[in-house]
C-alpha cells in the first residue's frame, strides 16, 4: 500500500508506535508501528523544517495528521494551531531585536501559511501519548506498507 497524496488524521495510528527516524538532504523517513504490528514508512520530502522534541523508547501516538489545502480546518486545527505549529518550526526574532526581524517574519509565516493553503507544502503533525512530539514542514507526504522493516 502506499499513500503519495496524504492530507487529513492517519487514521489507525492510535497507540500506534514512532520507532525509527531517518534524516538526510532535504528528507525524512519515519517507522510507524501500528497497535495491531503492521508496519509503514512515513515518506517526506522537500523538508524544510522540522523538530522532534522528547524522542524516546517506546513513543506513543496519540495523533498523527497531514495539514494542508484551503480546508485543513476539516482535519482538525484550527488556524491558530496550524500558526503556532510553525512558530515551533520557524523561530520568532528575538524580541529586542529590530522591528524589520518581526515584520520578515511575520511575512515569512504567511508565506508558510499560503503554501499550506494552495496544497504546495504540507505540515505533518505527531502529537504523542508518550515521548516524541513531531512536526515537519515539508513538500510531500507518502505512506508506504513496510512488512519487513
Amino acid at each position: 500500500m502506499s499513500s503519495p497524496n496524504l492530507i487529513g488524521p492517519l487514521t489507525g495510528f492510535h497507540d500506534g508506535r514512532l520507532e525509527s527516524v531517518a534524516v538526510a538532504d532535504g528528507t525524512a523517513v519515519f517507522g510507524l508501528v501500528r497497535v495491531d504490528g503492521r508496519r509503514f514508512k512515513l515518506n517526506l520530502s522537500g523538508v524544510e523544517a522540522l523538530s522532534i522534541n522528547d524522542f524516546r523508547e517506546g513513543n506513543i501516538i496519540l495523533e498523527l495528521q497531514v495539514v494542508a489545502g484551503s480546508d485543513f480546518q476539516g482535519a482538525g486545527p484550527t488556524p491558530g494551531d496550524v500558526r503556532a505549529t510553525l512558530e515551533v518550526l520557524f523561530l520568532r526574532p528575538h524580541a529586542d531585536a529590530a522591528s524589520a526581524y518581526h515584520e520578515a517574519y511575520d511575512n515569512l509565516l504567511q508565506r508558510k501559511l499560503e503554501l499550506l493553503d494552495t496544497g504546495a507544502a504540507k505540515l505533518v503533525i505527531l502529537d504523542p501519548a508518550y515521548g516524541a512530539d513531531l512536526v515537519a514542514f515539508c513538500t510531500s507526504a507518502e505512506l508506504v506498507d513496510a512488512p519487513h522493516a
